[in-house]
């Protein structure tokens, strides 16, 4: 019967070995801790809480619902509905492809979702807080009308905001 081959590591190799073994058991810690930002959509086109996972389907990625830092929010349901914000959030893509979609505050507070780009195309509407609702939509980039259709904000309230750090484009 064959006997199987025999590893030699002598005193010169064993160094290395633990080395390369080492180094390994590094790369795979950092693989596996280093977050995969998911594309989350809103699932029906009805009023809801931002923070009930119900709410939302995951359409690429590994993570769960509610969206979270990192991630991309897609309102893209046909019809009017209100998204309510008890607590701050965040993401770093927001696309409003179609529908009339209203971001509010639970309350009187003003409830803050920092974006990196927001992104309403193909007809879309964001309507951003209320007189007794207000939300301050934070965000880095703002795109509208892109992909063949006119975008529309609207800003409701005396203590509502948007603020864009950078550059805007309006594509239609």
């Amino acid at each position: 019967m064959a006997q199987p081959p025999m590893w030699n590591v002598g005193r010169g190799n064993s160094a290395h070995a633990m080395l390369a073994f080492l180094l390994a058991g590094i790369f795979c810690s950092i693989i596996a801790s280093t977050a995969v930002a998911d594309t989350i959509e809103w699932t029906d086109p009805i009023s809801g809480d931002f923070d009930d996972a119900g709410n939302w389907t995951v359409t690429a990625g590994v993570g769960s619902p509610p969206p979270a830092a990192g991630d991309t929010v897609n309102f893209n349901e046909i019809g009017t509905y209100t998204v309510t914000l008890t607590q701050n959030e965040a993401s770093d893509f927001l696309f409003v492809t179609s529908g009339n979609v209203t971001l509010l505050s639970d309350s009187a507070t003003i409830r803050q979702f920092d974006l990196n780009n927001i992104s309403i195309l193909l007809g879309g509407t964001l309507n951003i807080g209320s007189a007794t609702n207000p939300v301050f939509l934070n965000g880095d980039f703002m795109s509208m009308g892109s992909g063949g259709g006119d975008g529309t904000v609207v800003l409701s309230g005396a203590t509502s905001r948007l603020d864009m750090l950078g550059p805007g484009e309006n594509n239609s």
